[in-house]
């Protein structure tokens, strides 16, 4: 199988394999990850931030979809804090995040000053 969209993303695709291992139990009591508010372009932004549980690990960014909050990763989240660092956010309008100005959902023009790197 090929993939191709224009962007210069071409190559052969192949099934992954799925794992055998186990997946935790979910804890139906588990709250979501603290939280605060982040002004971008003078909008308030709420970020949820994973603290890792083990040093030097990567920096990994959780994205809500349509309807979404950032607390859709809570259980993730604490499943992968001992390799990424996350941040989950609630895009705009969504969730504790003011709404876009304008009302214009589409993807943000320019990467949030917040941005690691």
């Amino acid at each position: 199988m090929r993939f191709g969209t224009g962007r210069g993303l071409s190559g052969p695709v192949s099934a992954a394999r799925l794992s055998d291992v186990e997946l935790p139990a979910i804890d139906p009591n588990r709250p979501p990850y603290p939280a605060e508010t982040m002004l971008v372009d003078g909008r308030a932004v709420l970020v949820r931030h994973t603290q890792p549980t083990s040093s030097a690990v990567e920096p990994a960014v959780y994205v809500h979809g349509l309807g979404g909050s950032s607390t859709n990763w809570t259980d993730l989240a604490a499943l992968l804090a001992g390799h990424v660092d996350g941040l989950a956010l609630d895009l705009p309008g969504f969730g504790g995040s003011d709404p876009a100005r304008g009302g214009d959902y589409r993807a943000w023009p320019r990467t949030p000053e917040w941005w690691p790197g």
